[in-house]
């Protein structure tokens, strides 16, 4: 399979051999980095980021590969500092705000703190002033602690922050968590909030873990769907793309906040599969603020299900303006289906099988009730070859 990309954005296509006979998973995905100018308004960076191909290690975490099948929701993720007002100036607490639209989200950030005993009672200390602090969740509530017998576990939620602590003799001179909640502040030693932030959660954490899976025991079933592939903050998360929206991120920069409007990203895929056409949409599902250089990130992307006849071409368009949240075929031919659709109605030309094995004969429909990705795979869209 061929691609083209018709627009100025980083592309990668990805395929995979399905279990089933003759039927691949592709997925396309496209990313755009946009400048903002003094207006708010933006305009395509001169030089756009690559996609991350494979998890990246960054001073803001770990960003994950953008090379998934789908996502449950648009994730919303800010990359940055928590800043003064001014570098000459320091503060001892902030508040970070963001709003896009209808969405609004603020956490409270404080300079450093320990735990100090005073007057008999373990109190937090005052907080050391700081003009900058990077928005990561090694500033969050979290981290290791000592539980009995001398083993070190980390918090399940986010083992990486501060504040974690287990056993009563050792909270004097533990530090606080710098990035909290505005509704779940620590007021004592033994709270365990939800751990604050703006950036992407990491694969660590149980938060993100435990997203998009879902096991049955008495049946013993596993299930994973498209929100095992969000890495986004239980609060930061998105119904969809918020095309064109006006926002304001404040409390990141010393030269105050930063107002930006969205960027319309519509684009579609256009499939030719030995003569049969289709277009799918490219669904934005991913936005990054980076607020230190005040850009914005946006990743779009299209998986789709392709039956494979030998000696065809088979070739996918990337073009912009596809038109949002619809299946288009441009004549009756090509209106695509899915793999549960063409199962149900065991049609001849696009039949859906595993491949014959004497040594592990596997039904289909017993294949289907234990494979774990089943709901997933068989729900997207299937284009059958000309």
């Amino acid at each position: 399979m061929e691609l083209f990309n018709e627009t100025m954005f980083p592309s990668f296509l990805a395929r995979a051999q399905l279990v089933y006979d003759d039927l691949l998973q592709a997925v396309v995905v496209v990313k755009g980095t946009y400048d903002t100018l003094p207006n708010g308004e933006t305009r395509l960076a001169e030089t756009q980021l690559p996609l991350h191909l494979e998890d990246e290690a960054t001073d803001f975490g770990t960003l994950e590969t953008e090379i998934v099948p789908a996502k449950a929701w648009c994730d919303l993720a800010v990359l940055g500092h928590a800043r003064a007002r001014s570098p000459k100036r320091p503060i001892k607490r902030m508040q970070v705000s963001l709003r896009i639209g209808k969405f609004t989200r603020a956490v409270q950030v404080t300079g450093d703190r320990v735990w100090e005993r005073a007057l008999g009672r373990l109190r937090p200390s005052e907080p050391r002033p700081f003009t900058e602090l990077p928005l990561t969740y090694a500033h969050a509530f979290g981290g290791t602690a000592r539980h009995e017998e001398n083993v070190e576990v980390g918090y399940f939620a986010n083992p990486h922050g501060r504040g974690f602590v287990v056993q009563r003799d050792e909270v004097v001179g533990k530090p606080l968590p710098n990035i909290e909640e505005i509704d779940q502040p620590v007021r004592g030693w033994q709270d365990r909030p939800l751990p604050a932030g703006f950036a992407p959660l990491e694969r660590s954490s149980v938060l993100r873990g435990q997203r998009g899976i879902t096991v049955d025991l008495e049946k013993q079933l596993t299930r994973i769907d498209a929100a095992a592939f969000c890495s986004s903050h239980p609060r930061m998360c998105l119904p969809s793309y918020p095309h064109g929206e006006p926002g304001e991120l404040g409390g990141v920069s010393f030269d105050g906040a930063w107002r930006f409007r969205l960027p319309p990203f519509r684009h579609e895929i256009r499939i030719d599969l030995g003569g049969a056409r289709y277009r799918l949409p490219l669904v934005p599902d991913t936005l990054y603020l980076r607020a230190d250089e005040r850009r914005i990130v946006v990743v779009a992307r299209g998986a789709f299900i392709y039956q494979f006849k030998p000696e065809r071409r088979r070739t996918v368009r990337i073009c912009s303006e596809a038109e949002p949240d619809r299946v288009v075929a441009p004549e009756p031919e090509g209106a695509t289906t899915t793999i549960r659709k063409a199962r149900e109605a065991n049609h001849p030309d696009l039949p859906i099988r595993l491949p014959v094995s004497k040594a592990f004969p596997i039904p289909l429909d017993i294949f289907c009730a234990n494979d774990p990705m089943v709901d997933l795979v068989e729900t997207l869209p299937l284009c059958a070859s000309g």
